[in-house]
C-alpha cells in the first residue's frame, strides 16, 4: 500500500478528515468522518477558532481509538474566496553536475517568494513544465538530468493572507502540522480530471453550503475561479424565513421531501408553521419556496458563467461540459430543475471515481489526495510557510 495522505476540509457545518492514497488515478478512501458544529464558520471566516480546533481533535482521537491511525500532518483545503491564478517563471543554478531534488526546492522556493500582492498568499504552485539549459523540458522534475541551470514555470494559486493563516493556526491549535494546503477548487478539479468519461476542458461546479463557485480548467489545469454567496445553507435558511418555521425543521423539509418533480403534485400537509394556530404547510408551498431560491441561484449561476466566458475569451460555453459537485447536489429533484432551466447546457452531476466513500460531501478531501499525489511526484515535498497575520 502506498503512503497514507491524511486530508482536511473545514466548512461551515462542520470539519471533515479523509485517510487514504491513489492507485491508478483513483483515491482508494481508509477512513472518512466529520465532526459537525454550527455558526463557527460563517463565509469562509473561522468565527469560533476554538470550536473548530476541538472539533478537529475529536476526529484526530476517533480515529486514532478506531484504526489506531496517529494523525501527525494534514494537507489542508483553504476556501477559494479572492482566488487569483498567475504564471510565474524562475530559474536557480545547479549545485552539482546533475539536478538534484535541493535544486527544485530552490526554484519553488524562488517563485514561493515572488512579490505579486502583499495581501495575498501563494498557497499552491502548479508546475506547467521544467527546462533544462539544453531547452529539453519535462512535466515532473528532472531529477538526474544533466545542467548547470533549472527552470520552472508554474502557475501560482493566491488566497488572501487572513485566510491563510487563520486556517493554519487553526490546525496548529489542534496539535497537528499543516504538510500541504491546496485551494478547494483546484482539489475538486484534482478529482475529476483524467477520468475517462471527462474532458480535458471542462468547467466544474461545486454548490457548496455557504458558496457556489464556477472553475475552468483547461488540460487538466485550473485556469479560472470565481465564487458567489448562495448554497445548500442559504435554501435551508430560504425556507425556514417564507414558510415561518425553524432552521432544523426547514433542513428536514429539504432533506426528505427535496424538489417534487413528478407531474401530479399532491397537497397532504407535510408539517406546521411556527405562528399561533399552526397553520398547515402543503408540499405544494414547499415546492414553490425551492423553486424561488433554485431559480435566484440560477440566475447566478447564470451570471457567473457569462464572466467566465467573457474573461476566458469563451464563444460556444454550450460545447464544455459542466461537471457538478458539492453537498447542494443532493436536493431530490435538482437535476430535473436544471434540465429545465439551466439552458441547455451540458451539465453533468459528477460521479468520481472513488474506492470507499462516494459521498460527495467529501469531494473536496478525496480531491485532496490526488493534488498531494501529483504535486508529490512533479515537486515533492514542501512545507508550507505562515506569512505574516493581515485582517481583511
Amino acid at each position: 500500500m502506498d503512503k497514507t495522505i491524511n486530508t482536511l476540509e473545514i466548512g461551515h457545518n462542520g470539519v471533515k478528515l479523509v485517510i487514504g492514497y491513489q492507485i491508478e488515478h483513483k483515491p482508494v478512501v481508509l477512513y472518512a468522518n466529520t465532526f459537525h458544529y454550527e455558526k463557527s464558520v460563517e463565509n469562509g471566516e473561522i468565527v469560533e477558532p476554538i470550536v473548530v480546533a476541538n472539533a478537529i481533535k475529536a476526529l484526530l482521537k476517533n480515529v486514532a481509538e478506531t484504526l489506531n491511525i496517529i494523525v501527525e500532518d494534514v494537507v489542508l483545503a483553504l476556501p477559494a474566496i479572492d482566488l487569483e491564478i498567475f504564471v510565474g517563471r524562475q530559474q536557480t543554478s545547479v549545485l552539482a553536475a546533475k539536478v538534484d531534488k535541493v535544486d527544485v526546492t530552490n526554484v519553488t522556493t524562488l517563485l514561493r517568494k515572488s512579490k505579486i500582492d502583499a495581501q495575498k498568499q501563494i498557497v499552491s504552485i502548479v508546475p506547467i513544465n521544467f527546462s533544462l539549459e539544453s531547452g529539453k523540458s519535462f512535466y515532473s522534475a528532472p531529477i538526474g538530468e544533466p545542467s548547470t541551470l533549472l527552470s520552472l514555470d508554474a502557475y501560482l494559486h493566491l488566497l488572501p493572507l487572513w485566510i491563510y493563516n487563520s486556517y493554519i493556526n487553526v490546525v496548529e491549535n489542534a496539535g497537528i502540522k499543516v504538510l500541504k494546503t491546496f485551494a478547494e477548487t483546484y482539489a475538486l478539479g484534482e478529482l475529476y480530471n483524467r477520468q475517462k468519461d471527462v474532458a480535458t476542458n471542462y468547467v466544474l461546479i461545486d454548490f457548496g453550503a455557504e458558496r457556489t463557485s464556477v472553475s475552468l480548467i483547461a488540460q487538466n489545469r485550473l485556469f479560472f475561479s470565481k465564487s458567489f454567496k448562495l448554497g445548500s445553507y442559504h435554501l435551508t435558511a430560504h425556507i425556514s424565513q417564507k414558510l415561518n418555521i425553524s432552521l432544523e425543521k426547514a433542513e428536514e423539509l429539504k432533506r426528505i421531501y427535496g424538489f417534487d418533480t413528478s407531474p401530479i403534485k399532491t397537497k397532504f400537509a407535510i408539517a406546521k408553521r411556527d405562528d399561533e394556530v399552526g397553520t398547515k404547510i402543503s408540499t405544494n408551498q414547499l415546492n414553490e419556496v425551492i423553486n424561488e431560491f433554485l431559480l435566484i441561484h440560477q440566475r447566478n449561476l447564470d451570471d457567473t458563467l457569462a464572466i467566465m466566458a467573457k474573461v476566458q475569451q469563451i464563444n460556444a460555453l454550450k460545447d464544455y461540459q459542466m461537471i457538478i459537485t458539492g453537498g447542494g447536489t443532493k436536493l431530490h429533484g435538482y437535476q430535473t430543475f436544471l434540465a429545465r432551466e439551466g439552458h441547455g447546457y451540458n451539465y453533468i452531476f459528477a460521479q468520481a471515481n472513488i474506492i470507499g466513500a462516494r459521498n460527495p460531501e467529501y469531494a473536496t478531501c478525496l480531491g485532496l489526495i490526488k493534488a498531494y499525489t501529483r504535486y508529490a511526484m512533479e515537486i515533492g515535498d514542501e512545507q508550507t510557510p505562515v506569512g505574516p497575520l493581515s485582517r481583511k
